[in-house]
C-alpha cells in the first residue's frame, strides 16, 4: 500500500493519469447518486466537475 502511495506522488503520466480516473469515479458515484433521485446535476456533470478540479489542482501542484 505505501509503494502505491508513493508512486502516486511523483509526477508521472501514470500518475496523472490514475489521480484523474479516481477524480472521475468518485465524481461519477456521486452524479450517479443525484441521478437515481432525479435531481438536476447527474453522473456526466459530476464526473466532469470532479475530472476539471483534479486537473485544477494538479496543475497548481506541479507547476
Amino acid at each position: 500500500m505505501s509503494g502505491i502511495l508513493q508512486g502516486l506522488r511523483q509526477f508521472s503520466f501514470t500518475s496523472v493519469l490514475i489521480r484523474l480516473a479516481l477524480a472521475m469515479a468518485c465524481g461519477g458515484t456521486v452524479g450517479y447518486g443525484r441521478s437515481k433521485k432525479a435531481r438536476a446535476a447527474g453522473l456526466r456533470t459530476y464526473m466532469l466537475i470532479s475530472i476539471g478540479a483534479a486537473m485544477a489542482v494538479l496543475l497548481t501542484l506541479y507547476q
